[in-house]
């Protein structure tokens, strides 16, 4: 935002009352170029009560000021397989100036009291609820004009959700599934610094799961450097190759 709350003066609202482009004014364009998505209308606490509702409704935004509609892609695939380094890449080479990360793994470690393994039959629902907060999450960042970048486990009823949601929210949906070879994948979930799995074969099954996924949008990821995967990715998503439920 252009201005701080300690920064708005008596004399900005009375600049706004006259249809002036004073700070306040200032806000009111910045909402509107952020897409309207949960952004508070910040006065000062000692300012008259009736300015702190002024914030603009996207019918009075300007259509230039209104964001285009962002699409959320679904990277999923089994331990090592790759989602969590090609993400940020896929960011970085999106076509439009906003994308965002988001790593479903962290609504799970947010968790910090009553948390239930989320392979176990107890947990339904509780991953009932983290995949609503991650599909409002996800959608938010969409409807603002972001690529989001859904990076973590999609199992099937995971995603139906995601296409369920996406569709009511008019938001583009694309799924992708990373499959490595099973030896590439245990040894990458083996090495890497963060969650390492010694011990791949409890994922077994779970892979096995993940290599009947369609063709259409399965990518083996094996014999690829992650920038050249990346690319690969972005090329596919441009063409459609990977669209769900449109």
């Amino acid at each position: 935002m252009g201005v701080g709350a300690e920064q708005l003066r008596i004399t900005d609202v009375e600049v706004l009352k006259r249809g002036g482009i004073g700070p306040v004014a200032s806000l009111r364009s910045d909402a509107c170029a952020v897409g309207h998505v949960g952004l508070p209308w910040i006065l000062r606490p000692d300012l008259d009560r009736r300015y702190r509702d002024q914030r603009p409704s996207p019918a009075h935004c300007p259509p230039r000021e209104r964001p285009m509609p962002g699409r959320i892609i679904l990277l999923t695939g089994p331990p090592g397989a790759g989602k969590t380094t090609v993400a940020p890449l896929l960011c970085a080479n999106a076509p439009g100036p906003l994308a965002v990360h988001l790593e479903t793994d962290s609504f799970y470690r947010s968790i910090r009291k009553g948390w239930l393994a989320p392979w176990t039959p107890a947990s339904h629902g509780q991953n009932q609820v983290v995949a609503a907060a991650m599909l409002a999450t996800a959608v938010t960042y969409a409807q603002g004009g972001y690529e989001v970048i859904t990076d973590g486990i999609i199992t099937d009823w995971v995603r139906q959700v995601f296409i369920d949601g996406a569709r009511e929210a008019g938001v583009a949906l694309d799924f992708i599934v990373l499959i490595p070879d099973q030896p590439i994948a245990a040894e990458r979930a083996r090495v890497r610094t963060a969650d390492p799995i010694p011990d791949y074969g409890p994922y077994l099954t779970l892979y096995g799961q993940f290599t009947a996924e369609d063709a259409a949008h399965a990518v083996d990821t094996g014999g690829l450097a992650p920038a050249d995967l990346a690319a690969a990715l972005r090329e596919g998503i441009e063409k459609g190759r990977f669209a769900l439920g449109r």
